[in-house]
């Protein structure tokens, strides 16, 4: 998870850090690309304090599949700024209605925080990426399909600068309400 500095109420960065598992931290120089539609957007990232030996860890998307209802899945998240918190949950259904995007429903939970992080199977297969639950309903969550993530990832860049050096609200106000 990252934390975000010089933000304001409209959710605007004008830097945003990063902290990796192993202690490393890194500074977000660039957008790479973006869609908000999945809430997904890929950052190019320069550390700034490594550990030593460096983590070559690296997570597997073209491993996923499309497993079937009912099965067991966990994710791993920072809910509350809990680092590495472990859920486990169901596959409960896949879901379109209203949008283009096919979303995973799961069980897992999914609290502030938590967006943004891996889903597996019982045998390591990525399912997704945590997004969004109904804050009005029990275990109504929704994850990325590995397949989205994998299409998004395969796109072509387009670079831009996190923050533009004008207005912040502006800059807000022209991406969010288009």
């Amino acid at each position: 998870g990252g934390s975000a500095r010089g933000t304001n109420k409209n959710f605007a960065a004008v830097g945003v850090n990063v902290e990796f598992h192993d202690g490393s931290v890194a500074n977000v120089r660039d957008v790479l690309s973006e869609d908000p539609a999945l809430d997904l957007a890929i950052l190019r990232f320069e550390l700034v304090k490594p550990r030593e030996p460096l983590a070559q860890t690296v997570l597997d998307i073209q491993n996923g599949d499309q497993p079937s209802i009912g099965t067991r899945l966990y994710a791993i998240g920072s809910p509350k700024g809990m680092k590495n918190t472990l859920s486990d949950g169901l596959l409960s259904g896949y879901r379109s209605e209203g949008s283009q995007v096919t979303w995973v429903q799961i069980t897992n939970p999914i609290s502030p925080g938590s967006s943004g992080g891996p889903v597996f199977t019982d045998t390591g297969a990525f399912v997704g990426v945590t997004t969004a639950s109904l804050p009005d309903a029990q275990n109504l969550n929704f994850a990325i399909s590995a397949k989205k993530v994998q299409d998004f990832v395969a796109r072509e860049k387009a670079p831009r600068p996190l923050w533009k050096g004008s207005c912040i609200e502006c800059e807000e106000k022209d991406y969010l309400f288009k």
